[in-house]
């Protein structure tokens, strides 16, 4: 608990003297519109400028027939590196998570990753995201041992629509309180977005877990949400979605925030 506050003290500090300037290299204005990889599950394939720093968080509500839950802050924090390469830092945060029968709760590990974006022409794009969880957390949330993965991002552009597709491979060996196991899990997702009207979007998306050594399977899920460009480097956003089937549970809500720098 103390490291993570002095890791969030640390980094307000950076954003301070960072805000309205880049982080000492590459140029200082900014070549395109912000885009961020939330709210929904499909990554985008932008990758963030070189020098710049961009700030993804939010806080989500999971509400079904016989357990609820909340997850905050949720933070992703971007770092463009050099052109076309971004370095990630990923920390869901505090979880709490209540059923009929019991109440799970506690902070997850942090997670360290890097976005190349490998192909882009006209309105097509593709990147990859290698990424590995670091042993921590706390509570029932705490894991002594890493996991690692990747992830196959996709993104087509049709006039004011654009269409996006990720499909995710991560293995996770989990050890906590004494109790071992491992869990192969292959996600797939389909989002399609469309700017409804200057700084407002809106976005649909299906996405799909499926756990390959597990009895329960596969979660399905769809959502949708709005977007809202508050200036150029500033956007909040809303989102709700629903569980498809008995094991995905019944429904979640979201609200976020995105700034870059």
């Amino acid at each position: 608990m103390k490291f993570t506050i002095v890791l969030f003290l640390s980094l307000f500090s950076f954003l301070f003297d960072a805000y309205s300037a880049n982080l000492g290299w590459g140029e200082e204005g900014f070549k395109e519109e912000l885009q961020s990889d939330r709210p929904d599950f499909t990554e985008g394939t932008y990758v963030v400028q070189e020098g710049h720093l961009q700030v993804e968080s939010g806080i989500t509500y999971n509400n079904g027939d016989s357990e609820h839950g909340v997850t905050v802050p949720e933070i992703l924090l971007r770092v463009g590196l050099v052109e076309k390469l971004e370095f990630r830092f990923t920390y869901l945060g505090y979880v709490e998570d209540y059923s009929d029968t019991k109440a799970k709760y506690g902070s997850t590990p942090y997670s360290l990753g890097l976005k190349f974006n490998i192909y882009e022409k006209e309105s097509e794009r593709l990147s990859i995201i290698l990424e590995s969880s670091i042993p921590g957390g706390s509570g029932n949330f705490y894991n002594s041992r890493s996991g690692s993965g990747g992830k196959l991002l996709y993104e087509r552009d049709i006039d004011t629509f654009s269409m996006s597709s990720n499909l995710n491979l991560f293995y996770v060996n989990d050890y906590n309180k004494g109790e071992s196991s491992s869990l192969t899990e292959l996600a797939y997702s389909l989002a399609v977005s469309h700017e409804v009207y200057g700084p407002v979007s809106f976005y649909g998306e299906y996405f799909m877990t499926n756990s390959i050594n597990s009895s329960e399977t596969r979660d399905m899920f769809i959502n949708g949400g709005f977007t809202y460009l508050v200036y150029e480097d500033l956007q909040f956003d809303i989102r709700h979605g629903v569980g498809l089937n008995q094991t995905a549970g019944s429904s979640f809500s979201g609200v976020g925030s995105v700034i870059r720098f």
